[in-house]
């Protein structure tokens, strides 16, 4: 008998034979003791065998011995029927028709209801059942009424998609992982072959199950800044905190001055949901602190936004006052009185530094006499000077300034 590139042949005491056909040299293969090349097999302890048909994926001879009709699984020459015996003539050939096997038997006609080792069905089923592109689905097929031991075929469709593709081929195994990764939003089908060990067949049954595949996401995203106010120099933090995530998000900060349109990227997308803002240089003003959140999985520039305004002001000193000690003195040219002054500055935004000049009242010339420092306080010596009235004055500034100063106040002492 020939079907599928294969010749059936009955060898004499060892029942079957299958031989692989190459049509194009033209030759078939060999089968020896050991009868290992490719599409090759044969059948042992069933004896002779008259001559064999293929029927419903099956080799069917009749014994000649009488020990009944053999069927065989024609890929792999596995036995998957034997009837009881009856006797036969030598070359008694059975036939085929309706699903049955028909065997000259003497005087009668036998039939067999023929059993190719099918499965009558089979069932898969997804977990998750709905995931965002890059997660795991784990497809778990069951066949059941199978002769003997079922394999599975997974393939997968997109619902765009006419074509089903070949994902796992054959094998004992009841499960498929598929990585969504890449995998469009919609639907995705996943299917199963099933067939029984002894089927020759491209499947015995087949199902398929959906799952829907959804765009990785997160759906709001708040941030804070601590503190809100600041003078220049302050380090800002702000927190972001995103929510209704699809996976874990992830964070990119942006900085934005009021004076501008135009965002400044400060720190790109990671996990971290945390920005440390130096506002050293900043101007007086408003600096909008902003970011963009993203599923981890997320192709997006970005899933959503958020921004929170923090206001800088100026680093300053409102006013600063100035006292001597004593406030007379008497004129001499050697061993002058020292005097103290000493300034107090208020309405600081951080800590205030001075800086002292003195000018007799017979000038218009302020001289400096102590640079900015954090010391309040300067000592006069008035050796020499003249009678009369000299101002001690005081230049107060914020530590964090730029300005010359942020307010200046004088004094008098009297010389006499």
């Amino acid at each position: 008998a020939y079907a599928n590139g294969r010749l059936y042949l009955t060898c004499e005491g060892n029942g079957v034979v299958s031989l692989s056909v190459n049509t194009s040299t033209p030759s078939f293969s060999t089968c020896d003791s050991s009868c290992t090349a490719a599409g090759t097999w044969h059948t042992s302890g069933v004896g002779t065998v008259g001559p064999p048909i293929v029927a419903g994926g099956a080799v069917w001879a009749v014994s000649t011995s009488g020990a009944g009709l053999y069927g065989f699984n024609a890929a792999t020459g596995a036995q998957i029927f034997h009837s009881a015996g009856f006797g036969a003539n030598r070359f008694s050939t059975p036939s085929e028709a309706g699903g049955q096997i028909f065997v000259g038997a003497g005087n009668v006609i036998r039939s067999f209801n023929m059993a190719t080792g099918g499965c009558t069905a089979v069932t898969i089923s997804a977990s998750p059942t709905t995931v965002s592109s890059g997660t795991h689905v784990t497809a778990t097929a069951a066949a059941t009424g199978c002769a003997t031991s079922p394999r599975y075929e997974f393939w997968l469709r997109p619902a765009t998609s006419p074509n089903w593709q070949l994902v796992q081929p054959y094998g004992t195994s009841a499960t498929y992982d598929w990585n969504s990764t890449g995998a469009a939003a919609g639907t995705v089908y996943l299917g199963v072959h099933a067939r029984d060990a002894g089927s020759v067949a491209a499947y015995d049954a087949v199902a398929s199950t959906p799952v829907t595949v959804t765009t990785p996401s997160c759906a709001s995203v708040t941030i804070a800044a601590s503190p809100t106010s600041v003078s220049g120099g302050t380090h800002v933090t702000a927190t972001a905190t995103a929510t209704g995530c699809t996976n874990s998000p992830r964070y990119e900060f942006w900085l934005r001055p009021a004076t501008s349109s135009n965002w400044q990227l400060v720190q790109a997308y990671g996990t971290g949901a945390t920005y440390d803002w130096n506002s050293t240089g900043a101007a007086a003003g408003t600096v909008y602190l902003g970011v963009h959140a993203r599923d981890a999985n997320s192709t997006a520039s970005y899933d959503t936004v958020a921004s929170t305004p923090v206001t800088v002001t100026t680093p300053s000193c409102a006013s600063v006052t100035v006292s001597p000690s004593p406030t007379t003195v008497v004129h001499s040219s050697s061993g002058g009185t020292h005097v103290t002054v000493t300034a107090t500055a208020t309405g600081c935004t951080n800590s205030p530094v001075y800086e002292f000049w003195i000018r007799p009242a017979s000038t218009s010339t302020w001289q400096l006499v102590q640079s900015y420092g954090t010391s309040a306080t300067y000592d006069w010596n008035s050796t020499g000077a003249a009678v009369g009235t000299v101002y001690l004055g005081v230049h107060v500034r914020d530590a964090s300034s730029t300005a010359s100063y942020d307010a200046v106040a004088s004094t008098p002492v009297t010389v006499t």
